[in-house]
């Protein structure tokens, strides 16, 4: 897969915790994404940067990053 579907359900995981998102559109990834860094950080007590270095969205055998999920979302 080398594009997003939507809509979907999908997990962004970080040590090995996950965070389920439900995705209507191109325009939930941004706002769902910062949940998901938020709820991770108060979980672990971790800084955003480093929440962000280390957590990836699983798209149906398309893992990508923080960075990369954020450019598709542009």
């Amino acid at each position: 897969m080398k594009e997003i579907n939507f809509p979907c359900e999908t997990a962004v995981i970080f040590r090995d915790t996950i965070f389920l998102i439900r995705l209507q559109g191109k325009s939930d990834l941004c706002q769902q994404m910062e949940m998901a860094t938020g709820w991770f950080k108060r979980w672990f007590s971790a800084p955003e940067d480093e929440v962000k270095a280390a957590l990836f969205v699983s798209f149906g055998g398309l893992y990508l990053d923080y960075k990369q999920t954020m450019e598709r979302a542009a």
